[in-house]
C-alpha cells in the first residue's frame, strides 16, 4: 500500500523557507473597517437583546460565559459584547480599549451592553470598582470595631483602656475590668486591633 504524498500550498513553503514550522495565519484585524462590517455588527448587537429591564438594562439574550458577560464571535475570537458594544458606539478599535466596566443604576448587570451603563477603566479600576460593589466573589471585608456585631468594646472603652495602659495598670487587670483576654488588651495596646482610623 503506497503512502499519499504530502500537498505544499504556496504559504506552506514559504513558512519552511522562512525557519517557520507553520504557515503564517491571516491577520484579521478586530476593527470595523467597512460600511458592510459596522451593519453586520450592529445587527448581531441588536438581534442579540432579549429585553429592557426596568433599570434601562439592554439584557444579552444569547451566549454568556461561566461569570454571566454576553459573548459573541467576531473575526474568529470570543469577544465580551459589552467591548464589542462600546467599541461599536464609540469608534475605538477593540484591540485599543482598556476593561469595559459596567456601572447600571439598579447594581451591577454583567448581561447588560446598554452603552450608556459601560465605562472604559484600567483593570484596577475594575477591581477596585468590584471590591467596592461588592462582586469580588471572595467574602466581604471584615468589620473594623464598633462597626462590627460581635465587639465586645466601645470606642470609649478603647480609650479608657489606652489611658489605663499610659498609667501603668497590669494588662490583666484591665482585661478583667472589660471581660476581654489580656492577650486583645496587648494587641490594642500594639495598635493591631483597634487602630486610630477604625475608631
Amino acid at each position: 500500500m503506497s503512502e499519499k504524498p504530502i500537498l505544499f500550498s504556496t504559504p506552506m513553503v514559504q513558512a519552511i523557507l522562512a525557519g517557520r514550522t507553520r504557515p503564517p495565519r491571516k491577520v484579521r484585524p478586530n476593527r470595523l473597517q467597512s460600511p458592510q462590517d459596522y451593519q453586520l455588527l450592529a445587527q448581531r448587537l441588536l438581534n442579540g437583546i432579549a429585553l429592557i429591564n426596568q433599570h434601562g438594562c439592554w439584557i444579552w439574550g444569547k451566549a454568556k460565559n461561566v461569570h454571566k458577560y454576553g459573548s459573541l464571535t467576531w473575526c474568529h475570537k470570543t469577544i465580551g459584547v459589552h467591548r464589542l458594544m462600546y467599541s461599536y458606539v464609540h469608534s475605538i478599535p477593540l484591540c485599543d480599549l482598556d476593561e469595559i466596566c459596567h456601572d447600571c443604576p439598579g447594581g451591577d448587570n454583567p448581561s447588560c451592553i446598554n452603552p450608556a451603563h459601560l465605562f472604559e477603566g484600567t483593570h484596577g479600576d475594575n477591581v477596585r470598582d468590584m471590591v467596592r460593589k461588592g462582586r469580588h466573589g471572595g467574602p466581604p471585608p471584615p468589620l473594623l470595631g464598633e462597626r462590627n456585631p460581635q465587639a465586645k468594646l466601645s470606642q470609649a472603652d478603647v480609650t479608657t483602656i489606652r489611658l489605663q495602659l499610659k498609667q501603668n495598670l497590669r494588662q490583666h487587670v484591665i482585661a478583667a475590668n472589660f471581660g476581654i483576654s489580656q492577650s486583645q488588651v496587648s494587641n490594642i495596646n500594639r495598635g493591631i486591633r483597634w487602630i486610630e482610623q477604625n475608631l
